[in-house]
């Protein structure tokens, strides 16, 4: 059912960035007023080998940045299954 499903947003996240705490913060808020603290995991920075797992046992990959232009992140996903 859906209560084992998750959204985990993993990765692209650099403290240095202001924009990127700014927007971590900002979601972070969003997923409280909406109640979704349950099924919403943040996981800003991880490791190479949590990375491969997390795409190992995705169901669905969702890729977003409008001007990325290598985008390695799909085909590491492609690369994991």
């Amino acid at each position: 059912g859906t209560t084992d499903l998750r959204l985990i947003i993993a990765g692209g996240w650099y403290h240095k960035v202001a924009e990127n705490v700014e927007y971590l913060e900002e979601l972070k808020q969003l997923v409280v007023a909406e109640g979704l603290q349950l099924v919403v995991w943040f996981m800003p920075s991880i490791s190479t080998e949590v990375k491969q797992l997390l795409l190992q046992t995705a169901r669905v990959f969702l890729y977003t940045p409008p001007s990325e232009h290598f985008g390695i992140v799909p085909v590491e996903a492609m690369c994991c299954g």
